[in-house]
């Protein structure tokens, strides 16, 4: 068999697999049942007895085959002339459709089968399939949306019933948050005259592989927001049940290739695939190794540097595979999943890859950067496994393998970098000779200044093999890897050949198209940036510049238990690759994708700028009181996206002088953070308290505190303090000053276990404060008796409200931290005279 034959035929399996359950988007879109229904045509409604297998009742049931099959039959000239067939062929439409009633003999529609089966690793039960499929209640499936992924999550073992939050059916944007509050939310499949109108515009010169790939982005901006089924849970969405069975297909066929000898489908016992884990280790040493002085224009480029590197990585190892870029489980912040067959050699290739990896970047960068590379084994029977077991005899279910490969395997590696090189190779190490060459090095850092420079008017991202003649140096960018990248501000589509055309933060990306490229849309967080009146980025000390406080605000947080929500969020049984796939791919959206809308408001976008986003983490620098305004938002967005009390945002902000160096800004904001890790509330204080009682906080001032409690009241009292100095008569700076001191005498006295004189002496003040302050402010006089009431009692007497205080500070010590914070706001908004 040659290679143009097999790789034929692979891609077949990959477009045949991506598109197996497009009959059930266009289903949900017809009015109409199988008999009634004017899109499928009487030859394709004659294939019911092929396609659908029948029910105990001897009824047809999985009837949404058929429109698949429509869906090829519609499309069939173009398909085929793409795929080299016979304009009247029927293969694909057959290995798509017939995924639920395979003949026998097709070892290619067995193996579709299969990877279908397997994605949702749901051996689902008839009975309920047979009522969602019966006729009499035919168009019930169309009035359920997709429902929020993050529903059925729980970290303590009490998984929900059924997921509640509706997914909006619309086209994938980062302009707004697909979940809807409407828990009688009707979804309107009109979107499917989109989809159409935007897959009429691949054209059909693309060679096969091409095809997949722009294809696959379409759908997975129209699919997104479907559900894959609701026989069981809706919860995942039509777009990662496709594409989880494409990689899975393509994964079996290959391994069945080098096994014919074994049955279809491939035994539980049989390992076909493989999970491949990276983690590119030295980054943050890596970003922050720069001076202060012109560090703005440096760190974004860095950073950027490094999400090229991460991308170029895999798509250097799907190469050598001969796989596409469907294979990828996830890829953001330095790490990537990929799914392959397990096909003879592979151990030793990708030790190969492996190693010519690591040689490539220590030449580059000598030992700051490293990618610890490793893998587990995945059996027909891991993606089955319902039930995750201690016991060691037990059969690992995917979530098991999947933390295995992380904790244990790639964690030890990276504790052991570089250990096979110094065995080979010790003198490299060690002779005086090892060191980079430094004009390779100054060229390197301002081709780094190029890629921030340019990042900012960047729309299209293009990987090309071939290096254009007639594009200018400064827009291209020598990976090192087999690939340049161009960073363009209009689509170059007429320019390349073979080359994959990137829209950033856009998903609409065949507005325009020309030769045989991909076209694809990727999210990255924070390619804009802020810049002075000369165009150029805004220095730190331009961000950081207030009327009479300078200072730079430098915000790190993630989402609290990632790991553990990975490896036991969802029921065992429904711990399957579409969940894991889904998860990853909606938290990449929000921190990748909307993270840009949040930042881009005039609040935000002229003082800071995003270092880095993506994951589940991010990294912003900019004026200290921006940053912290950005840092709230961010969680109240993040909290309405994800509508679930088992997910926290922990996060610390390190507010410094704009010359203090990087590194260390990054350290502390990185200390702060962790302190926000360490947070817990007191069981006393949990009164109209909810979960997460654990992380959830924000570090402010190196005081950790938690969002939904002390963080809000603090704000509020902030707000008061600022009104009142601003506005009143009678406040001033030094009433606070001395409410500061109050809590000062307090800390001491509790600490070192004396007399709470601070009680009599702050009781003796603040009613002296009234009698001289409020004489002629009745609303500041009916403040202080408020604050007086709260600080004695340790209530939240305020603005009306009178309430538990529900933290695990005094509320003495949070208007302590209002006052501070009130204070600094004002030095920052207001010039004094």
């Amino acid at each position: 068999m040659n290679n143009n034959k097999t790789d034929n035929i692979r891609e077949q399996i990959y477009l045949a697999a991506l598109l197996h359950d497009i009959g059930k988007f266009y289903q949900r879109f017809d009015p109409d049942s199988t008999s009634k229904s004017k899109y499928l045509k009487p030859n394709i409604k004659s294939l019911e007895s092929t396609y659908c297998p029948k029910d105990r009742y001897n009824n047809f049931t999985r009837k949404h085959v058929l429109w698949t099959a429509q869906f090829f039959d519609d499309h069939r000239s173009k398909i085929n002339k793409i795929f080299g067939l016979n304009r009247d062929s029927d293969v694909l439409m057959t290995l798509a459709s017939s995924h639920h009633s395979p003949d026998p003999q097709n070892k290619l529609a067995l193996i579709i089968q299969q990877a279908d089966l397997l994605s949702s690793a749901a051996e689902r039960e008839e009975k309920k399939q047979e009522f969602k499929d019966d006729e009499k209640g035919w168009d019930g499936f169309k009035k359920i949306p997709l429902k929020s992924i993050f529903d059925i999550i729980s970290l303590e073992g009490k998984y929900p019933e059924y997921a509640t939050n509706p997914i909006e059916t619309r086209p994938l944007t980062i302009g707004s948050l697909p979940v809807i509050n409407d828990k009688n939310y009707k979804p309107d499949y009109l979107i499917w005259k989109e989809f159409i109108s935007e897959f009429n515009k691949i054209p059909d010169t693309l060679n096969p592989k091409n095809f997949i790939e722009t294809l696959d982005s379409i759908l997975h901006r129209f699919t997104y927001c479907i559900p894959s089924s609701t026989i069981d849970e809706p919860d995942i969405s039509l777009y990662d049940h496709l594409k989880t069975t494409a990689f899975l297909a393509i994964a079996l066929y290959d391994y069945y290739s080098e096994n014919q000898h074994i049955p279809l489908p491939v035994p539980n016992d049989y390992a076909p695939f493989l999970l491949l884990g990276g983690d590119i280790s030295g980054i943050q040493d890596f970003i922050f190794d720069i001076p202060s002085e012109g560090a703005a224009k440096q760190l974004k480029a860095r950073s950027f540097y490094l999400h090229l590197i991460t991308e170029t990585i895999v798509r250097y190892i799907l190469k050598e595979f001969n796989l596409l870029h469907l294979n990828v489980v996830y890829s953001s912040g330095g790490n990537f999943y990929l799914l392959l067959p397990n096909t003879s050699g592979i151990k030793e290739k990708i030790e190969k890859i492996n190693k010519e990896i690591n040689e490539k970047l220590m030449s580059i960068h000598g030992t700051d950067i490293y990618l610890a590379m490793d893998y587990e084994l995945i059996s027909i029977e891991n993606l089955k496994q319902k039930q995750c077991s201690t016991d060691e005899n037990s059969v690992k279910c995917l979530s098991q393998i999947w933390d295995n490969l992380i904790s244990e395997k790639i964690f030890s590696i990276k504790n052991q970098r570089y250990l096979n090189t110094l065995r080979e190779n010790y003198d490299m190490f060690f002779k005086p000779s090892f060191k980079l060459d430094e004009n390779l090095n100054k060229e390197f850092i301002k081709k780094l200044e190029n890629l921030g420079k340019n990042l900012k008017r960047t729309e299209f991202l293009v990987y090309s093999e071939e290096k254009h003649p007639n594009i200018k140096e400064e827009f291209i960018f020598d990976t090192q890897f087999g690939l340049y990248v161009y960073l363009l501000d209009s689509c170059p589509a007429n320019q390349f050949t073979n080359a994959e055309i990137i829209r950033l933060n856009n998903t609409y990306c065949l507005e325009e198209v020309g030769d045989d490229n991909i076209y694809r849309f990727e999210f990255y967080g924070g390619n804009d940036y802020p810049v002075d009146i000369n165009g150029h980025p805004k220095t730190f000390d331009k961000m950081a510049q207030g009327a009479n406080y300078d200072r730079l605000g430098i915000l790190r947080m993630d989402v609290d238990n990632l790991g553990k929500i990975f490896a036991e969020g969802f029921a065992p049984k429904l711990r399957t690759f579409s969940r894991l796939t889904s998860l990853s791919r909606n938290l990449d959206f929000f921190f990748k994708g909307y993270i840009n809308t949040i930042w881009n408001n005039e609040k935000y976008n002229n003082d800071t700028f995003i270092l880095y986003s993506g994951g589940d983490d991010l990294f912003i620098v900019g004026r200290w009181d921006k940053t912290i305004q950005f840092a709230y938002e961010v969680k109240q967005k993040f909290s309405e996206f994800i509508n679930s009390s088992e997910f926290g945002l922990s996060g610390g902000i390190a507010i410094e002088k704009p010359k203090y160096p990087i590194r260390r800004s990054a350290f502390n904001a990185g200390k702060f953070e962790s302190m926000a890790k360490e947070f817990y509330i007191n069981s006393n204080n949990v009164i109209n308290y909810s979960k997460p009682f654990k992380k959830n906080a924000f570090a402010l001032f190196g005081v950790p505190l938690s969002w939904q409690s002390d963080f809000e009241k603090i704000l509020e009292l902030k707000n008061q303090i600022k009104e009142s100095i601003l506005n009143s008569k009678s406040a001033s700076h030094s009433f606070f000053n001395t409410i500061k001191l109050f809590y000062m005498m307090q800390e001491h006295q509790i600490e070192k276990n004396k007399t709470e004189s601070w009680r009599w002496i702050a009781a003796y003040y603040l009613q002296r404060a009234k009698e001289r302050l409020g004489k002629n402010d009745s609303k500041f006089t009916k403040y202080i008796d408020d604050l007086k009431i709260s600080i004695f009692t340790n209530r939240y007497k305020v603005n009306g409200k009178d309430e538990h205080l529900n933290s695990n500070y005094s509320f003495l010590k949070l208007l302590a931290i209002a006052s501070r914070w009130a204070e600094l706001e004002i030095r920052t908004e207001i010039k004094t005279k």
